[in-house]
């Protein structure tokens, strides 16, 4: 019985504290977030423009990758690892 208050009390304290850390998370990843939008409205896709039967027309142009991707993409993933870790301590509490 001592033992599933002492797991159930440990359990809850990891709880909050992952519950914490994605709090920390969210916050890392709006500020990520900013900053590849900020850098996306920097820095606009050039057009380029073609002829066709005496008219110009715009081509489809590939965006420019951007720098910060990947630390987006690692910031999203801590979130959802943090998410997870949270379901798994819920059905332990």
């Amino acid at each position: 019985r001592l033992s599933n208050t002492f797991n159930d009390a440990a359990a809850k304290f990891q709880l909050a504290n992952a519950k914490t850390q994605e709090g920390v998370l969210k916050g890392k990843l709006a500020d990520m977030q900013k900053t590849y939008d900020d850098w996306c409205a920097n820095h606009p896709t050039p057009v380029r423009m073609r002829e066709v039967n005496g008219d110009e027309i715009p081509m489809p142009t590939p965006r420019r990758p951007n720098p910060y991707q990947d630390r987006l993409d690692e910031a999203r993933n801590n979130l959802q690892q943090a998410d997870a870790t949270i379901n798994k301590l819920q059905l332990l509490t």
